[in-house]
C-alpha cells in the first residue's frame, strides 16, 4: 500500500472525468482484499501472487514429517473445496 501511496498520480482522478480501473474509489479496497485472499492461501495475513516462467523446484512438502500434525492433517493453508 505504501507503493501505491508512492505514485499516488496514477492512482487519482486527473479531474477529465475519464475513470479507469485504477483510479476508481474502490480500487485500494480491492488490493487489500486481493492480499487477503493470497495471505489465507498461504496461512498468512496477506499474500501476493507471483508468475513463472515454468516449474518452482520444490526439495519437499510442507509438514512432512512434522510430529505436531496427526497424519491426514492439511497444513492450515490449504483450502478444500
Amino acid at each position: 500500500m505504501e507503493a501505491v501511496a508512492a505514485y499516488r498520480s496514477q492512482f487519482q482522478s486527473d479531474g477529465s472525468g475519464l475513470e479507469t480501473a485504477l483510479n476508481r474509489p474502490d480500487f485500494k479496497r480491492f488490493l487489500k482484499a486481493r492480499a487477503l485472499w493470497f495471505g489465507a492461501m498461504i496461512g498468512a495475513a496477506y499474500g501476493e501472487p507471483f508468475l513463472t516462467p515454468g516449474p518452482v523446484p520444490l526439495h519437499g512438502l510442507p509438514g512432512i514429517g512434522d510430529p505436531d500434525r496427526a497424519q491426514g492433517d492439511l497444513p492450515p493453508y490449504c483450502m478444500v473445496y
